[in-house]
């Protein structure tokens, strides 16, 4: 059984994130401009599936909040792999929201895409940023290493 998320069977994971920005911009009810970059970009480091799969709904997480919510007009996606480390940064130009008025990230509250992608994050041994201010977007910037523990 193939446990990869379909847009990653047969796809490397910056062609398959750059297919989810082009899809998310062309579902958009507004319009919306969605720049995704990948650096390297020419080979991206070869990552198990697990991490693969854990970044993309990451990444898929953050672009659906921002369309959804943020009422965002411009989205950059941005993957680095570079060190020992792939970061992941999704940064939008929408309403934002203010972080002392939102249940704490993992806790209780109604933000479950937040609280889901901090504990994606979590699982594969990383870290998460999330900021964000009324009237000023927000910016998720999400830190895993290439390597799980015990490998």
């Amino acid at each position: 059984m193939d446990l990869r998320a379909a847009p990653l069977q047969n796809h490397t994971l910056p062609e398959a994130l750059a297919t989810l920005a082009q899809r998310s911009r062309e579902d958009a009810a507004a319009a919306l401009t969605i720049h995704f970059s990948c650096s390297p970009d020419r080979v991206f480091p070869q990552l198990s599936t697990r991490l693969e799969v854990g970044i993309y709904r990451i990444a898929q997480e953050a672009l659906a909040n921002a369309c959804k919510h943020a009422l965002a007009q411009h989205i950059e996606m941005t993957l680095t792999g570079e060190d020992e480390y792939v970061d992941l940064v999704v940064q939008d130009d929408g309403r934002g929201f203010d972080p002392d008025n939102v249940a704490q990230i993992g806790g209780e509250g109604q933000h479950f895409g937040l609280t889901g992608m901090n504990e994606r994050v979590k699982l594969l041994g990383g870290t998460i940023s999330i900021q964000s201010e009324l009237g000023a977007g927000t910016r998720i910037a999400a830190r895993v290493p290439y390597h799980e523990k015990g490998q």
